[in-house]
């Protein structure tokens, strides 16, 4: 048995500057043959973009928790110290955006903001000595979040708690 467990918990940058970074390896790749001096720096500036994420390593040995940013191989974050793993607490929770109309229907007019709401599900650890939940991800998709958690779960030997009943939510 393994004496730690890593987990990648979330992206650094959202989902739209990533894609904005594979652009500029994109970028990168055909500057090799305009501008070659160029090439190394947009290169490392969008792996930068793509690569760095939050992370949680859990040491069973010294039972410490490692909450960090990584990057390029580097670590950033703080060590935590708990007693046991009690268990994984899984619940739903209400993201609220604004957003610009771009059609015009019964309730607003074309450019003018509109309010909505997405449901996703978060995932935390729960560590005996820690008053701080751990955060493990998120997901619009309840699945998801439950198959990252039972994978974790399996290996603490813990339990999965939910704040209600989400088995009918896909």
């Amino acid at each position: 048995m393994k004496d730690h467990i890593d987990v990648r918990v979330t992206n650094y940058l959202p989902f739209n500057f990533m894609i904005i970074g594979f652009g500029i390896i994109a970028a990168s790749i055909g500057a090799i043959f305009t501008k070659p001096i160029s090439t190394p720096f947009l290169l490392i500036i969008g792996l930068i973009m793509v690569t760095t994420h939050y992370r949680l390593k859990i040491d069973f040995k010294s039972c410490q928790f490692y909450e960090y940013l990584w990057f390029f191989g580097f670590k950033n974050g703080k060590h935590y110290s708990y007693e046991r793993t009690e268990h994984i607490y899984i619940k739903e929770a209400k993201n609220k955006f604004t957003y610009v109309s771009k059609y015009a229907d019964d309730m607003t007019a074309i450019g003018q903001p509109r309010h909505g709401k997405e449901y996703v599900f978060k995932a935390y650890i729960k560590f005996e000595g820690q008053d701080e939940l751990a955060y493990l991800g998120s997901s619009s998709r309840y699945k998801s979040i439950i198959i990252k958690s039972k994978r974790i779960a399996d290996l603490l030997k813990i339990p999965i708690k939910e704040d209600q009943d989400f088995s009918k939510v896909s």
